[in-house]
């Protein structure tokens, strides 16, 4: 075999082999989206304890309109924030677990398998006061 006709043939085995890695890449990033949702669920053990978020697919996913619970674990690390407001006048608070209640709105970001790394909860912004 000559050694240009050998290098293609390992340049050929080299893409080949990598192409599944990418793939993989892709899917470990779409694992880290943030879940929206609604608490069905919380359980509290001291500082760990885990949360049951109902999961409404978006309008995108038309087709599958049957809402999906998910279940994450809360640990010592997880960070907590309360978020009021609109979208661009959002004004965020630091939380605790024991703000997580059943019903509330939350975006929860994860790490490896259900594990919440942040959990934010949205709560409506305060109506002004009639004068």
């Amino acid at each position: 075999m000559s050694l240009p006709r050998l290098l293609v043939v390992l340049a050929h085995t080299l893409v080949v082999a990598l192409a599944p890695s990418a793939a993989r890449a892709d899917k470990a990033k779409k694992k880290n989206k943030p879940v929206k949702g609604v608490i069905t669920a919380v359980t509290r053990e001291n500082d760990a304890g885990t949360i049951t978020v109902t999961v409404k697919k978006g309008k995108k996913d038309a087709g599958a309109a049957a809402p999906m619970e998910k279940k994450f674990t809360i640990n010592k690390d997880t960070k907590f924030e309360k978020v009021t407001g609109k979208k661009g006048t959002a004004d965020s608070k630091p939380a605790t677990f024991a703000d997580l209640k059943q019903k509330s709105q939350v975006v929860v970001t994860v790490v490896g398998e259900g594990v919440a790394m942040t959990v934010q909860i949205h709560g409506k912004a305060k109506k002004k006061a009639k004068t």
